[in-house]
């Protein structure tokens, strides 16, 4: 076992993930029927990085971690961790400038707005055990899909090709 997590460390280094550190300068609120949620305390312009893919690394998915390689979850450290799901996300993954991937803006953040990311761009799928879990999704956005299930396999070819640019890294190559 530790070897494979050495492995997988290893190899999300290769590939720009950053493992451990966090960054402030976010609010944390709690949010009715939708648990904490992490709002921008100054605006932020498209594509400009919001916070880095960082934490402990893990081979097995948990409930607040999110997949980072084909068999690699990270536990991510606060504030990343807070940022809420929504099916119009306005933020997405991309390799910053040193060369790390990082949640980024995908259009302009107001500050006070909420930072969202669709979990679908870093889950290739949703199996727990190799049993399908879905959940209800209380994102409010016009484009809800109702329910948040299958992950990156289950998006449509349209959505697919709109997120590859902000994606995880490993997906962007999967049909």
């Amino acid at each position: 076992m530790k070897r494979l997590k050495k492995a997988v460390k290893d190899a999300l280094r290769a590939a720009g993930v950053r493992v451990g550190g966090r960054i402030k300068g976010f609010r944390v609120e709690t949010l009715d029927g939708k648990g904490r949620g992490l709002f921008a305390l100054r605006p932020y312009a498209a594509r400009e990085t919001l916070l880095p893919v960082s934490g402990p690394l893990t081979v097995k998915r948990g409930f607040y971690t999110f997949q980072v390689g084909e068999f690699a979850h990270l536990d991510p450290d606060e504030p990343l961790g807070i940022a809420n799901h929504s099916c119009d996300p306005n933020a997405g993954f991309l390799v910053a400038g040193d060369g790390r991937v990082a949640l980024s803006a995908r259009r302009p953040i107001a500050a006070g707005e909420e930072v969202t990311w669709d979990y679908a761009m870093a889950e290739a799928d949703f199996l727990e055990d190799g049993v399908p879990e879905s959940f209800e999704c209380r994102c409010g956005a016009a484009r809800c899909r109702g329910v948040i299930e299958k992950g990156w396999s289950g998006l449509s070819d349209a959505l697919k090709a709109e997120y590859r640019p902000w994606c995880m890294p490993y997906l962007r190559e999967r049909a």
